[in-house]
């Protein structure tokens, strides 16, 4: 028996590993969620003072009646690319942080909100570098929807399994730009090479994730029905912990990954951070 197939990448180890990372860290990871939050509401009242936009403007009642209406002129396309674009570097950096948590947790190692603060900074250079890229891939395979779309099913189908063959190709492209640091393009060509021979299997990562949501939705669905209130905190807390477990279970998947393929072990993948 290899090394590699003592690790090998199995369904069950991510989901449960990553479900197991985010509880013991929920306190760290879920004051850097509200914190990340909060840095987004603000940049938006700042850009929003300075361009003009309204998040109340901007609601569906509001732009049906014509009452405050955003007037859609180049400062407020500019203002919402502004945001846009700050707001992603503030998810990166998110991103980079439960990805160093995660890492420091799989090693024993204690995770405090000093540390995640300290390397959403340090490392969220390289994630946005790569993310840029991958926006690139993303646009061209836009352009070969649009085409697709002209043929009437089969291109609808050929679409979706296009879409979430680029998700599973470029699945843990964020870990291996902040632990490797390969550069943009070698980022994306590692991921395709790391997910080469397991990708069925993260496609089961996407599926049983996807059933948490629906399951979460739909609870929190039936407590709307009992309480608004409850039903929006639901919502709102639903939002926050998927966020957080997503981010662990693309870290946890790299991991388990680069064991199955390569026999690395943790404090390899974690000198980098020391």
């Amino acid at each position: 028996m290899t090394l590699a197939s003592t690790h090998e990448f199995r369904i069950g180890d991510v989901i449960g590993q990553s479900f197991q990372t985010t509880i013991r860290n929920i306190i760290p990871f879920g004051v850097l969620a509200i914190i990340t939050v909060v840095i987004m509401v603000i940049l938006y009242l700042i850009i929003g003072a300075i361009f003009g936009l309204s998040m109340a403007s901007m609601t569906p009642g509001s732009m049906e009646s014509g009452m405050g209406a955003p007037a859609i002129g180049v400062g407020f396309i500019v203002g919402i690319l502004v945001f846009e674009l700050l707001s992603l570097a503030v998810y990166l950096g998110f991103m980079t942080a439960i990805t160093y948590g995660t890492i420091q947790d799989l090693r024993g190692q204690p995770v405090g909100i000093g540390t995640l603060l300290q390397s959403s900074i340090a490392l969220v250079v390289p994630a946005i570098g790569t993310f840029v890229v991958l926006i690139g891939v993303f646009l061209a395979a836009a352009v070969v929807a649009i085409i697709l779309n002209f043929i009437p099913i089969l291109g609808q189908i050929a679409v979706l399994v296009m879409v979430v063959f680029l998700y599973i190709i470029f699945w843990v492209v964020i870990p291996v730009a902040v632990i490797e640091r390969p550069g943009p393009v070698a980022s994306l060509k590692r991921s395709i090479a790391l997910t080469q021979g397991n990708r069925w299997k993260i496609l089961g990562v996407f599926l049983v994730l996807f059933g948490i949501v629906v399951g979460g939705v739909l609870i929190a669905v039936i407590f709307s029905f009992i309480s608004a209130t409850i039903g929006g905190i639901l919502v709102a807390l639903l939002y926050v912990a998927l966020g957080i477990y997503g981010a662990v279970l693309v870290a946890v998947g790299y991991h388990r990954l680069r064991a199955s393929k390569e026999g690395a072990d943790i404090g390899e993948l974690a000198r980098v951070f020391d």
